[in-house]
């Protein structure tokens, strides 16, 4: 996990996407040493959830194939994947205009 440049957040529009295709970001990530989230999905919707701690999950509102909001936030999750096509992270864009590179873990 490293520190990615500084960018603004604003809010962004949903969309829809097929529910199958969220299945490719459920999975596990390291957001920063000792913290963990684990992304599942439920239903048509993805919900992010901190490992080991007894906080409510956030629910991700979709803004692009890819790109997802948090549910009545500005916090911003971009998934990237690799040239292979597999989801290896996400960038987490803070609305302080703070962004962390998430690693998802095997």
């Amino acid at each position: 996990t490293h520190w990615a440049p500084t960018f603004r957040v604003a809010p962004v529009a949903a969309v829809k996407v097929d529910p199958t295709a969220l299945d490719a970001y459920v999975g596990t990530y390291e957001v920063a040493p000792g913290y963990v989230e684990r992304v599942t999905r439920e239903g048509d919707h993805l919900v992010a959830s901190p490992v080991g701690q007894q906080r409510a999950g956030t629910r991700l509102v979709p803004t692009s194939a890819s790109s997802f909001r948090a549910d009545g936030g500005l916090t911003r999750v971009m998934f990237e994947r690799n040239p292979q096509g597999d989801v290896t992270g996400y960038l987490l864009a803070l609305p302080d205009g703070r962004s962390l590179v998430a690693s998802r873990l095997p």
